[in-house]
């Protein structure tokens, strides 16, 4: 999420900003992550599993939250300052983006055909106020 964000940054959106360019950014490629969608379940089936008091993944995860929040707030300020377009927070569009994209990946999991996260999160950035849509 955060190479997203770091793309995004650099190369502007949409143009340079790509779906393989993010792959490539964390050492990965489209095909790649077509071909491993065990990774991806079995990330989401310890999350989902994590959220009960006693889990022993449930510290791990809510760090990681923690931090990729703080790390996408910060993306945020870098490219937008105090305020993005829509008016938002980097704060407060942090977790919003981060449920976007997790949310994706569960829709991409149960429906690969029908879900293109990549317009899906294009979308997403259009809704905050980054696109002309």
């Amino acid at each position: 999420m955060r190479a997203a964000l770091e793309v995004i940054a650099e190369r502007g959106y949409p143009g340079g900003a790509s779906l393989a360019a993010v792959a490539e950014r964390v050492g990965l490629t489209q095909k790649y992550n077509a071909m491993r969608p065990a990774i991806v379940q079995t990330f989401s089936a310890l999350l989902g599993e994590s959220v009960t008091e006693e889990h022993p993944a449930r510290a791990y995860f809510t760090e990681r939250y923690a931090g990729v929040r703080a790390g996408m707030a910060g993306v945020l300020r870098a490219e937008y300052g105090d305020r993005l377009p829509s008016g938002l927070t980097p704060e407060r569009a942090a977790p919003l983006l981060v449920a976007v994209l997790d949310g994706l990946q569960y829709q991409w999991l149960l429906d690969p055909e029908s879900v293109d996260m990549a317009s899906a999160f294009r979308d997403f950035l259009t809704l905050l106020g980054e696109g002309d849509d």
